[in-house]
């Protein structure tokens, strides 16, 4: 209930508008807008529109265009400007329901704009550092005048496009951070060299902005407290140097509070952190920022939970709390708090499913755990059209359990089936690892929305398709996860061979022993984790790159595991044998064989469906029956979750099909 997060409900300050709650839902550059050209379309507006009515009290709208020939990065971005206006009005109209305030955050790549979107070569301090391949000239003082003259009219048009505020982005190494940072700027006039020229921009854009929306409009920045990058370059800014940002931001008596993130281009674990980084593992960075400033702070600090968010606010940590992808996971996160139903919050994993690039980075975002996250358009809220008329659900993995959960909520009678003692599937592999509490939590979020929802659920059970005809069900949906693939090879039946699901389920170790692990997928990887503790050494091979499929922020987080550790890696080397002193590996490039040196050898090469299992329920069952997740090809817990929410919502009776 509200009673025990009473500084979190508690009503805020920022400038001169008041805040019905602590909670802000930080900017996140979501790649939904862009049907009519940069405009907020009904899809992006119902998006916002679903986390004012969840009750988030602040809602920062994405990093949005202030210039529209060198600054844009996607095609599909918001812009904030005056062709522009009257979808931004819509959307504010729309958020403004539910007494929700809203911010427009203000944005300028600079080289991190795209030649391809925009058709000009992209701006930067100095013409050096650029992203890889990128163009880039460094900006005139015409160019800085043109910037500074956008963000103005910006902030004027969200203004009178009924925002309750702008946001200035000084962060994350886009343009006037890249002026801020020692590394990037190597200018040798005004705006270069010493602290106060560096900020010459910055404060240039900060004046013009609250010059162009007046004294009594609410303006703040988004800084980066600490670029945590100088492992790369000791010119990146540092803890000591945000702080002076800060305060020197605060004495020009401008704006109306700080939004205290971390990281560059670099760096990008620094603000959007994966599973590896604990809740307010950078806590104190915003709080020596708030010690030092006189206007409110806005701070993310991996809060996932409306207890963390309480804890911050106790800590001093911050006036504010930002949560970016707890509000992407679950848009209901604060009405759940407020009645009482924690549980039932699916809590951001950190899995970064979000951030994955597709489609050359032009696709929009998505959330492993969310399904509806950005489709709200395409699947809204349906009624109680399930009557009580039973279905079965076989499998309480991921897909499984989304599904369940959505037919039960629909008001059909459902009985979920799964062969272990526990629900959670594959998930309760994946939690096994350090660093995957968050994995375990969802798992319990799960328990409590099927609890909530009435849904049978049958431990133990391996559920045959006699079983489930006997409930008659009107629908059955195969939810039944894959078996782990074993490649035919010799020796692969040895005692000493086991699987990666084997290995983590049983939680077998292998204490001064040597690893041979095959197979460099997130699995593969975690299982290394797992044993690497205390194995005598550790090799691991691939067909291809180390970590096929895996984004790079969380490669790179696993690599700084295991490479501490000995682990050796064989990249482009195919499993050819194996026998009682290791493993037999062909390389690719020349077909040499290589021996792996072995006492254990351990196979993570993905998994394949029981096909068998599928084709007796669909002979059962026939139209009735509906697959879902590794049931029907393999994938993660996004892929999982998507899978099932997508067949529990499209699913109709046939007798409901047939007028």
């Amino acid at each position: 209930m509200m009673d025990n997060y009473k500084l979190l409900f508690a009503p805020g300050q920022l400038g001169r508008v008041r805040t019905k709650n602590r909670a802000v839902m930080t900017a996140m550059m979501t790649g939904f807008p862009g049907v009519t050209g940069g405009d907020a379309d009904e899809r992006i507006i119902r998006y916002y529109e679903e986390r004012a009515a969840g009750g988030t009290g602040v809602i920062i709208t994405e990093a949005g265009v202030v210039d529209e020939i060198y600054g844009m990065a996607r095609f599909n971005q918001l812009h904030y400007t005056r062709p522009h206006i009257t979808s931004l009005a819509k959307l504010n109209e729309r958020l403004h329901r539910f007494n929700a305030v809203t911010i427009a955050q203000l944005w300028h790549g600079g080289f991190i704009c795209s030649p391809e979107v925009t058709g000009h070569e992209t701006l930067s301090p100095s013409g050096v550092d650029s992203v890889a391949g990128r163009p880039n000239r460094a900006m005139t003082a015409e160019d800085i005048a043109y910037v500074t003259r956008c963000f103005a009219e910006s902030a004027a048009c969200c203004r009178d496009a009924g925002y309750d505020g702008v946001e200035i982005h000084l962060a994350h190494g886009y343009l006037l951070h890249q002026f801020m940072s020692r590394y990037y700027n190597r200018r040798e006039d005004e705006y270069g060299g010493s602290f106060e020229n560096r900020m010459r921009f910055p404060v240039e854009v900060i004046r013009a902005v609250r010059e162009a929306v007046g004294p009594r409009y609410l303006v703040g920045v988004r800084i980066s407290g600490d670029d945590m990058a100088s492992g790369f370059s000791e010119l990146h800014i540092t803890r000591e140097e945000g702080l002076e940002i800060a305060k020197y931001i605060d004495a020009l008596g401008m704006v109306d509070y700080i939004n205290v993130s971390n990281g560059n281009k670099l760096t990008n674990n620094a603000n959007c952190d994966p599973f590896f980084y604990d809740f307010g593992w950078k806590k104190d960075i915003a709080r020596g920022i708030r010690e030092a400033v006189s206007v409110p702070v806005i701070a993310t600090n991996s809060v996932k939970a409306p207890d963390q968010a309480e804890a911050t606010l106790e800590e001093g940590v911050c006036d504010f709390v930002g949560m970016g992808r707890a509000n992407l996971a679950d848009p209901n996160f604060m009405a759940k708090a407020a009645l009482g139903r924690e549980g039932e919050i699916k809590g951001c994993i950190g899995c970064l499913f979000c951030r994955e690039p597709r489609g050359g980075g032009q696709m929009p975002a998505q959330c492993a755990i969310n399904p509806r996250a950005g489709c709200e358009i395409d699947y809204p809220p349906q009624g109680r059209d399930g009557e009580g008329r039973p279905v079965a659900v076989i499998g309480a993995g991921p897909g499984g359990m989304e599904a369940a959960v959505n037919l039960a909520a629909r008001g059909y009678k459902v009985t979920l089936f799964e062969k272990y003692a526990q629900v959670g599937g594959s998930m309760n592999l994946a939690d096994k690892p350090d660093h995957k509490e968050r994995i375990e939590r969802l798992i319990h979020t799960y328990e409590a929305q099927l609890s909530h929802f009435g849904v049978d659920v049958r431990c133990g059970v391996d559920c045959t398709p006699e079983m489930a005809a006997e409930l008659e069900p009107v629908g059955v949906f195969l939810a039944c996860g894959a078996e782990p693939i074993v490649p035919p090879v010799p020796g692969v039946n040895l005692p000493h061979v086991f699987t990666a699901q084997d290995t983590i389920r049983r939680g077998l170790t292998f204490p001064g022993k040597r690893i041979a692990i095959v197979g460099t997928g997130l699995t593969g990887l975690e299982t290394a984790e797992i044993l690497s503790k205390d194995c005598a050494s550790m090799t691991m091979i691939d067909m291809v790159e180390v970590g096929p499929g895996l984004i790079h922020e969380i490669l790179d987080e696993m690599l700084k595991i295991l490479e501490p550790r000995g682990v050796r890696f064989l990249p482009h080397h195919k499993l050819a044998a194996i026998d009682g002193d290791g493993l037999k590996a062909e390389r690719l490039s020349d077909g040499a064989t290589v021996d792996v040196p072995a006492d254990i050898v351990v196979l993570s090469l993905g998994v394949s469906p029981d096909r068998a299992l599928v084709e007796a329920f669909r002979a059962r069952f026939g139209d009735k029956c509906r697959t879902i997740g590794d049931a029907n090809q393999s994938g993660r817990i996004g892929h999982a979750t998507r899978s099932g929410f997508l067949q529990a919502y499209s699913f109709r009776p046939l007798e409901d099909l047939v007028p």
